[in-house]
């Protein structure tokens, strides 16, 4: 706390931040405390990793009609919490949260992002906040610095970017705001609450413009300040979360995400979107969608005992490779035991969910990397050799940007692709209950890529083959390219991987 007194002590001047003209995409302007606070710099909808499922029990959400907008914004304000984030370098940077359950505050999780540590403010009614012309909320920070309250991120989204804080204190005390049991419409009015451009918990109002795919757009004013904050109906239920603005001259567009997604992100499944599997081109659409989204939905997408069939033959051809009858045995183990089968599907479904969010791909990938060595005396000289010549492939095709192999195993680049477009060009059955779908979409140049995907009709539902095996890959139409992953290109990696890990403990391999 005491680099978080210096810095308030500073007295630097404050000016107030006017926006003119220019677009402001999510927040990402500082918001005129400077040079020692600003609104968190907002990263959008990339990086980090969605934790363990946790499930925030909203109040329950009883049929309540329209109030006035001074009863609205009077009873929820107090529910919403002041999140300050204090970094390294003595700069300070703000944001808005409300309580969702005993000990937790749902926020923004650019607000939190960073290595620094981070405090709450709750509502009390009666204590002086300050404009940026009186002082701004540096000076309401001086003078309340003994009110703030130590926290930590307990759950965050780095899709989605949402975070869930713990609090070092007792919070029974403070209220809870219902989630709405209906989703808004178009055309409905909405409250957003927060702290915009250092006005502590103020409020604005405005009207819901459009649903787009996995956000709210309403052109209540929100600002640096904000993010975080809840977006009400006027029943004073909560709707969403303000993620992100733009401000143009002369209108302003700002974005929440839907408590729908809120529930989907953290373990409950309060109305989550619903993939749609009724058919192969409508699987491959709203499962990328979902998987752009971090939406565990997106986990259901895929064809999980084809895929432990392809597993398994990894299995058999790895153990041939051995040359220790002890890794052998670990590796048939692998391969008849069901827990062992459990733990590679749980594995491979959490990978789905976050395989867009950079900082969980990045993380999985460093650590493959280092256990995978061609040269790793674990491993035979054929294994060894084939994997080189698969490594030298994959990072000649990272090193092209723009291409669409490089992009498809890059997280931030898929994303930025995914961005520019998607769309199914065809559709081809090669059997009553497996189909191939041809997708393009958009090079940075404007151009077109196109890749074909497998897809099997399991059940009533069309589910994707991840890795479509030989005999499957020759049945691609004539004219279409060839699939940005097979079982066959990842062969390599897959053996040497099952090699390594059955050498060194008798825990099952498999990526």
């Amino acid at each position: 706390m005491s680099r978080f007194l210096r810095a308030n002590l500073s007295g630097a001047p404050v000016a107030l931040a006017v926006i003119v003209g220019a677009s402001l995409w999510f927040g990402a302007c500082a918001s005129g405390l400077a040079p020692h606070l600003a609104e968190a710099e907002p990263l959008g909808v990339t990086p980090a990793v969605a934790s363990a499922a946790v499930t925030p029990e909203p109040a329950a959400p009883a049929p309540v009609a329209p109030r006035s907008l001074a009863d609205v914004v009077g009873a929820a304000l107090p529910a919403v919490v002041l999140i300050v984030n204090e970094h390294g370098d003595g700069t300070m940077t703000y944001g808005a949260g409300f309580v969702i359950e005993h000990g937790r505050v749902l926020t923004s999780l650019h607000v939190v992002r960073g290595e620094g540590a981070i405090y709450a403010m709750p509502y009390r009614a009666g204590r002086a906040t300050y404009t940026p012309m009186d002082g701004g909320l540096s000076r309401f920070l001086f003078e309340n610095q003994s009110e703030l309250i130590q926290a930590a991120v307990f759950a965050q989204d780095g899709v989605t970017d949402l975070a869930i804080l713990t609090l070092d204190a007792d919070t029974s005390g403070f209220p809870q705001l219902p989630w709405a049991a209906e989703p808004i419409r178009p055309g409905e009015r909405v409250v957003a609450l927060g702290h915009p451009q250092e006005t502590a918990w103020s409020f604005s109002e405005g009207v819901v413009g459009a649903l787009q795919y996995g956000i709210i757009q309403h052109d209540a004013v929100v600002g640096p300040g904000s993010s975080g904050g809840p977006l009400l109906n006027m029943r004073g239920e909560v709707v969403g979360v303000n993620v992100a603005h733009i401000i143009n001259r002369p209108l302003g567009l700002s974005f929440a995400r839907p408590m729908a997604m809120v529930a989907a992100s953290f373990g409950s499944r309060l109305g989550a979107e619903v993939v749609d599997k009724s058919s192969p081109e409508g699987t491959a659409l709203s499962c990328w969608r979902a998987q752009e989204l971090g939406l565990p939905d997106a986990a259901d997408c895929f064809d999980w005992e084809a895929e432990w069939h392809a597993h398994l033959l990894l299995l058999d051809e790895a153990q041939r490779a051995a040359t220790s009858g002890l890794v052998r045995d670990r590796i048939e183990a692998c391969g008849k035991s069901a827990k062992a089968k459990e733990a590679w599907l749980e594995k491979r479904r959490e990978h789905v969910v976050h395989a867009l969010d950079p900082e969980h791909a990045a993380t999985r990938a460093k650590l493959q990397q280092k256990e995978l060595d061609p040269r790793d005396k674990d491993l035979p000289p054929v294994v060894g050799k084939a994997l080189a010549k698969a490594i030298a492939t994959m990072k000649a095709a990272e090193a092209e940007k723009g291409s669409l192999e490089g992009d498809y195993r890059e997280p931030r680049r898929l994303r930025s692709r995914l961005h520019l477009g998607l769309r199914v060009e065809g559709v081809q059955h090669i059997g009553p209950r497996l189909a191939w779908v041809l997708l393009a979409s958009r090079n940075a140049d404007g151009t077109v890529a196109r890749f074909p995907e497998l897809y099997a009709k399991v059940g009533d539902e069309w589910r994707q083959r991840g890795f479509p095996l030989p005999e499957e890959v020759a049945q691609l139409p004539d004219g279409w390219p060839e699939p940005l992953l097979t079982y066959a290109m990842q062969r390599p990696f897959g053996i040497a991987w099952i090699l390594k890990r059955a050498a060194s403990t008798d825990a099952c391999g498999g990526s």
